[in-house]
């Protein structure tokens, strides 16, 4: 069975970025950072909150990870480690809670943390991926 994974959007600090929880079959996983909501400019914005599918790729930059697919208007919007929002390019941050570095938000333990993701997500080549503001 394809696992359902879901991100819970909870804050738009909108200069600092969007703070998130992922579930993995509705239990939390993991604290998620991505860029602000800017009318999903590439590159600079986080993707619109909708479902998706997401697949396997080995990206020359973080190596294997997954990818947000068929995103509109919108390519290569991975999840990987990083911890503020300086680190991503539209993409998805992984940790294990929330902090702050300079004044700015970030994610704590991101290697351990996407590390355990994709422990996790080992037998898997795909899976459902919709994303939900709360906020």
């Amino acid at each position: 069975m394809i696992p359902i994974i879901d991100l819970l959007r909870i804050e738009n600090s909108f200069g600092g970025g969007v703070l998130g929880v992922l579930r993995i079959c509705n239990k939390a996983f993991c604290a998620t950072l991505e860029p602000a909501e800017q009318d999903n400019a590439p590159n600079y914005s986080c993707i619109p909150a909708i479902q998706y599918v997401c697949g396997r790729v080995n990206s020359s930059r973080f190596g294997e990870t997954f990818e947000v697919l068929y995103v509109p208007n919108r390519t290569h919007i991975l999840f990987h480690k990083g911890n503020t929002s300086d680190d991503t390019t539209g993409c998805i941050i992984l940790g294990s809670t929330w902090g702050k570095l300079s004044g700015n938000r970030k994610v704590i333990n991101s290697g351990k943390t996407f590390n355990r993701f994709m422990d996790v997500m080992l037998d898997y080549h795909e899976f459902i991926f919709t994303i939900k503001e709360v906020y």
